[in-house]
């Protein structure tokens, strides 16, 4: 139920932000909201069940230390992250594409083990679910684009009068988590490789060479 409320919240959001009429905008963006907070609780549930709750009891900095190391790296919980960072800002659709992809790679499965030996399941489902199968691969390279991109975004977002300093370094880094995150650094990677071979031409120039050149350490500081 979570998932498939995520995908209703998140396509509406996106498909009311796209269209010209005021009231479908405001519902678009209490769909936007309401998107994110099912993201964070969706998120929250799946990692309390895969680490537990917290060692508060007796308080020991090294046991929330080694709890939080493994907690941090997964994406449930760097999903919960950003999606609260994002709670406070003017809606970004592009941040809803990864959830709604993820969404439906849930959703549709589920659908299948109610559905299964229907006629509709056969006709619609079935395919679908094949074709998703399939094409699993360049849909989790579609995330890692999506969520690149949205940091982008939020750097031009520095450009206008709804800019943030703190939300674009708290995004950059959660971009550097993603980067060496077990479950997206593959796809992340693939992503990057892409880009630094689409800027190649513009960093010929010795200052952007330069420039890129810290960035890169910035951002790569301390990964494998």
């Amino acid at each position: 139920f979570g998932y498939a409320a995520v995908v209703a919240c998140a396509t509406a959001a996106v498909v009311g932000a796209a269209l010209p009429f005021r009231g479908v905008q405001v519902l678009a963006f209490r769909a936007y909201r309401f998107a994110l907070l099912l993201v964070m609780a969706v998120s929250a549930l799946k990692t309390h069940r895969q680490f537990g709750d917290p060692p508060l009891r007796p308080f020991s900095l090294a046991r929330i230390k080694a709890w939080l190391g493994p907690v941090s790296d997964s994406s449930d919980f760097q999903y919960l992250f950003i999606a609260f960072l994002l709670l406070a800002q003017r809606p970004l659709s592009l941040a809803l594409v990864p959830h709604i992809v993820l969404g439906l790679y849930h959703v549709v499965p589920f659908a299948g083990g109610m559905l299964k030996g229907t006629s509709v399941w056969e006709a619609l489902g079935a395919p679908l679910h094949a074709a998703m199968i399939q094409r699993q691969r360049q849909a989790l390279q579609l995330n890692a684009a999506s969520e690149i991109a949205l940091g982008f975004a939020v750097l031009l977002r520095l450009l206008t009068p709804s800019r943030s300093i703190p939300m674009a370094f708290a995004y950059w880094n959660c971009l550097r988590m993603r980067y060496r995150c077990r479950d997206a650094r593959q796809y992340h990677r693939e992503i990057w490789q892409l880009v630094g071979a689409r800027a190649a031409p513009l960093l010929a120039n010795p200052l952007a060479a330069r420039v890129s050149a810290m960035a890169v350490r910035w951002f790569t500081y301390g990964q494998a």
